[in-house]
């Protein structure tokens, strides 16, 4: 029983994860577009965007204050 690959198993098995995962990116991005035209159409994405806003400003003052503060990298 030899478990040696040959070079055009390798390349197969490594296209077939390639395309795995490209597909998997595509199919977020689908979905993420998907929800963001809901989320205009119902008039919501104002309202979430500041919320996410809010949150993303309080989280960079806080990442400021402890790059700031402690004097450590």
């Amino acid at each position: 029983m030899s478990l040696a690959l040959d070079l055009d198993t390798v390349m197969t098995i490594l296209l077939i994860r390639f395309a795995l995962i490209v597909g998997a990116v595509a199919v977020l991005v689908i979905i993420a577009f998907t929800i963001l035209i809901v989320l205009k159409r119902s008039g919501r994405l104002g309202a979430l965007r500041r919320r996410v806003e809010h949150t993303v400003r309080g989280r960079l003052r806080a990442l400021d204050r402890n790059t700031k503060g402690g004097g450590r990298s």
